[in-house]
């Protein structure tokens, strides 16, 4: 998506060049009027705009947050670093069909209790204790040790997005990085449950209770290894049906924001389901459409 880039513009009452970048002017230097605009003016607005490129702009609808006047003078507030953070994320955190990521609700998550406890202190006085702070925020909530450390990793990143845009003092990104991620049974931390399959024979007792298209689209489920979100959005143009066995590659899928391919085997047993369900359809028509609902 192309993006608008600020022009250097003449601010006739002061009789300096200008640019306004996220709705706050930056003067740059003195503009003779009816002259050249100097070399030093046209440095300091190349300096100025790569270095609003270099913060990310913001998505269509989102601006920048503004900071107050007299924030100019203090040291910027967790608060600040958050709302920064926040107008990158939703831009960053895309797949892509435009559509926000999982990893920006991960996000939402993580930052309310940094937000809670730390809203109003200075990120330079941000530092490993009060790290290990919110981290006891997040295993108060219950969460599993692996997803706490997630969390935690998930707060440095943020240090380290503020660093890399001299937001955030280096060292206190130093600081972080000494924490250390929880460990297998060091501490009354909950450990997280893996998410075993399905027994085979607990889907069969299900299927005399499943509507049609539900009832292939488990069988589909079961053969190919597919996630569901996967299946629910396949079109019957997106199956590759050229080999003795079909393909489909779906553009949604948790690796796709990485550039990564997934390509979806679909074999005999699999292409039968398929030859009852997709008679009749054009390329663009999903295979698996709710209606009709009957047994």
């Amino acid at each position: 998506m192309s993006r608008r880039i600020p022009k250097l513009r003449l601010h006739k009452p002061s009789h300096q060049g200008v640019v306004t970048l996220s709705g706050k002017d930056i003067y740059l230097g003195h503009c003779p009027l009816g002259k050249k605009t100097p070399v030093d003016v046209e440095a300091a607005y190349e300096r100025a705009l790569h270095e609003w490129l270099a913060t990310g702009l913001p998505t269509p609808g989102h601006t920048i947050p503004k900071i107050p006047l007299e924030a100019i003078s203090r040291p910027v507030t967790v608060g600040e670093l958050i709302a920064r953070f926040w107008v990158h994320a939703e831009g960053y955190f895309r797949g892509v069909d435009g559509k926000s990521t999982s990893d920006l609700n991960a996000y939402r998550v993580a930052l309310k209790p940094l937000r809670k406890l730390y809203e109003s202190l200075s990120v330079a006085n941000f530092g490993p204790l009060k790290l290990k702070a919110v981290r006891e925020a997040y295993i108060l909530t219950g969460l599993a040790r692996v997803n706490v450390n997630h969390h935690v990793g998930r707060i440095r990143r943020l240090f380290k997005w503020g660093t890399a845009n001299e937001i955030v003092p280096p060292n206190i990104l130093q600081g972080l990085s000494a924490i250390e991620g929880l460990r297998r049974g060091r501490g009354e931390r909950r450990e997280g449950r893996k998410i075993q399959p399905v027994a085979d024979e607990l889907i069969d007792k299900t299927f005399p209770h499943l509507s049609r298209p539900v009832r292939p689209l488990v069988e589909l489920l079961r053969l190919t290894g597919m996630r569901s979100g996967e299946a629910c959005v396949t079109r019957l143009g997106d199956i590759d049906r050229s080999g003795s066995i079909w393909t489909y590659k779906p553009t949604e899928h948790k690796t796709a924001n990485r550039g990564h391919v997934r390509t979806v085997s679909i074999g005999p047993k699999a292409q039968a389901i398929l030859v009852t369900l997709i008679a009749g359809l054009k390329d663009e028509d999903f295979v698996f459409s709710p209606h009709p609902l009957g047994g």
